[in-house]
């Protein structure tokens, strides 16, 4: 059997036998699939902005209408949303595998290293193993689900929740 590919879409299994919930709401800002969120002070979706700080597992999913001459020579999950898109994006549950944007640089193990946000939306290396090891850390958002050594600017990573 061919092996399947989930380059295509953030969500690459969901914990809930019905799929994840997807919401919608205008957001602020260029926000990529993948990208981790919050809400702004205006009520609006914006890219999570504290380092290790606590996190909702919200996170942006590809548009299902993109508005772009390049669709779909360019994948979704490269097309951003502009300023006061909708924005499409699931609050991640325990048990969800999510592709989600990594830090540039960094290189993490499948099931071993922790990760935690960086403060632009992206993930990082909080720790390996059983706890995350960063000083002040303890708002770990999950654990890598694939391995990659020194990934470049906004690659996405699998990561269990």
């Amino acid at each position: 059997m061919a092996r399947t590919t989930t380059d295509h879409t953030i969500v690459v299994q969901s914990a809930l036998l019905s799929g994840v919930v997807r919401q919608e709401e205008v957001g602020t800002g260029s926000i990529y699939p993948g990208l981790m969120l919050m809400h702004d002070l205006n009520g609006y979706v914006a890219i999570h902005n504290v380092d290790t700080g606590a996190n909702s597992g919200m996170v942006a999913l590809e548009s299902q209408t993109p508005d772009t001459n390049t669709y779909p020579t360019t994948a979704s999950t490269e097309i951003p949303y502009t300023d006061h898109d909708t924005v499409y994006y699931a609050f991640a549950m325990p048990g969800d595998i999510m592709q989600v944007r990594l830090k540039s640089g960094s290189t993490v193990v499948k099931g071993r290293t922790w990760l935690g946000n960086d403060g632009n939306g992206q993930l990082k290396a909080i720790g390996t193993e059983g706890m995350p090891t960063t000083v002040g850390t303890s708002n770990p958002v999950g654990v890598a689900w694939e391995s990659i050594a020194s990934c470049g600017s906004g690659a996405l990573c699998r990561v269990k929740f």
